[in-house]
């Protein structure tokens, strides 16, 4: 999963978090929603349920 993040990536237990920083808060956001994207692509190609 960390190949797919390309920003910090916390992980512990079955907790996560993506940790995006900038300036500019429509980069941060746009940044955030790739990051989202390319997670959630990953986890319908690895076939992993999403609750």
């Amino acid at each position: 999963m960390q190949a797919v993040v390309k920003n910090k990536l916390l992980l512990y237990a079955d907790n996560s978090a993506i940790l995006v920083a900038g300036k500019n808060r429509s980069l941060i956001e746009k940044e955030l929603t790739d990051e989202l994207q390319s997670v959630s692509q990953w986890l319908i190609d690895n076939k992993v349920a999403v609750v």
